[in-house]
């Protein structure tokens, strides 16, 4: 455990360095500080637009750092010949690759807290009080970064940089438009024709294996105020560490067997 802690936070302290991710994470904050302008030319709604642009400038920037951070963790080390030095101690792959997850999901997770927090600010800026309730759509973007980060270590164990982050983007992308995919394999299964039948099938192997990012999305109940099913919270945290974990170990089996000589 004192080693896979160890690479995590080394990576953290490499990822905090990037021009790249600060470069992102300052955009995020000037984006996030923007509600305030948005909701003085609401006229009446300015509670609810620094809310909800506040909750839409956290969740997608804490994707985008996730994204640019996951996918670059593993081709670093390559880069500047450390990997080998690494993989030369007694540190299994394995232990590297899960230190490098958690190296992600901790520039991940600071992210989106100073975000959360400047946004609370905003909050008691704009309505005089604080909004505790908002920090739920937080948590749900962890839960949803936990996911992401898996699939950002998995594609970069087997890919490039570029290729690791096309394909963890069209990961993101397609888990969100489940929905859409849904309604699509429904009306391909009402045609009679050879391409649908054929579409169908490949369709429905891909809803039922990407992760469904939209149920993480619950900024309009939180802006609204509108009540959660009871459970939700914990069952979107079973999902995304079930998810995680398998993924995960997906990344082990392909890191395990890839040569770096």
């Amino acid at each position: 455990m004192g080693q896979i802690l160890a690479i995590a936070g080394n990576s953290f302290k490499d990822s905090v360095r990037s021009r790249v991710m600060l470069g992102v994470f300052f955009l995020a904050i000037v984006m996030i500080v923007s509600s305030l302008v948005l909701g003085a030319l609401s006229f009446g709604e300015e509670r609810k637009i620094t809310a909800d642009w506040g909750l839409f400038c956290t969740s997608l920037f804490g994707v985008i750092i996730t994204i640019v951070v996951g996918i670059q963790q593993i081709h670093k080390e390559i880069d500047k010949k450390t990997l080998y030095n690494v993989l030369a101690k007694p540190v299994s792959r394995s232990h590297f690759l899960f230190g490098k997850y958690l190296g992600t999901m901790s520039v991940a997770v600071a992210s989106i807290l100073i975000m959360a927090i400047v946004h609370q600010g905003l909050m008691l800026e704009s309505t005089g009080t604080f909004e505790p309730r908002l920090l739920i759509g937080v948590l749900a973007d962890l839960l949803m970064v936990m996911i992401l980060a898996s699939v950002a270590t998995f594609f970069s164990s087997v890919a490039s940089p570029f290729m690791a982050g096309l394909f963890t983007t069209g990961f993101f992308l397609a888990g969100r438009w489940l929905h859409e995919m849904k309604y699509l394999i429904l009306q391909l299964s009402r045609m009679d024709s050879a391409f649908a039948h054929y579409m169908t099938w490949p369709l429905k192997g891909l809803y039922l294996a990407l992760p469904n990012f939209a149920i993480f999305d619950i900024d309009g109940e939180l802006v609204h105020q509108i009540a959660l099913p009871n459970g939700y919270l914990l069952l979107l945290a079973g999902y995304s560490i079930t998810y995680s974990a398998v993924l995960l170990l997906a990344a082990v089996r392909a890191f395990s067997k890839r040569d770096f000589l």
